[in-house]
């Protein structure tokens, strides 16, 4: 906890400050690939986290971004319980997500650092082990990360993020019930803009 306020406050201190020039993007376009984790919460899957993410620049600061997880699971710690409903671990199962949103990119001191905010919108499709145990869920996820450019066309960083919307789960054949989805990510990553 001690961490994420140290950052949070890095980020709006160099947000806030005076900017002496922004960075320079290279193109239009970007890419970005992250690596890092998943914890479910309220029974949704967990595990290792891989993104990929597209962004086409709007504006100054505005940039569309679409964006595809995969998280997966280290366990299969899945069980019926007495009501009849598939429970997994925060670390069990596996999900895909397809996000599309807009992320906003700041100006800063240091042209170098670039912090930003992501909102975005989609489905997660859920996936447990065992038959007629998979799940759907729309979505909404927010979060925020800061890139340093060490080129003027490559970033590395780090970003957090949590998403949640409402789930529609099997609970076997010709049953389901619906249930909070929610998940938090960290994961680092690079990004190549062009």
């Amino acid at each position: 906890m001690k961490t994420l306020v140290t950052v949070l406050t890095l980020a709006v201190a160099l947000t806030l400050g005076p900017a002496v020039q922004a960075h320079n993007f290279r193109g239009e376009n970007e890419l970005s690939g992250g690596l890092g984790g998943q914890v479910g919460m309220h029974d949704s899957p967990g595990g290792g986290l891989f993104a990929a993410e597209y962004g086409y620049r709007l504006s100054q600061i505005t940039w569309l971004n679409l964006e595809l997880d995969m998280a997966f699971g280290g366990g299969r710690d899945c069980f019926v319980d007495r009501a009849g409903f598939v429970t997994c671990d925060r670390f069990g199962g596996e999900a895909l997500d397809l996000i599309a949103g807009a992320k906003w990119k700041f100006v800063t001191r240091n042209e170098h650092l670039v912090p930003y905010l992501k909102v975005g919108g989609g489905l997660a499709f859920l996936f447990f082990p065992g038959p007629d145990n998979d799940a759907i869920a729309p979505i909404v996820r927010v979060g925020g990360g800061l890139k340093y450019f060490v080129l003027p066309n490559l970033g590395v960083g780090g970003e957090m993020s949590a998403a949640f919307g409402p789930g529609i789960y099997s609970c076997g054949p010709g049953c389901s019930t619906g249930d909070l989805y929610a998940a938090w990510n960290i994961m680092g990553g690079v990004e190549f803009n062009f």
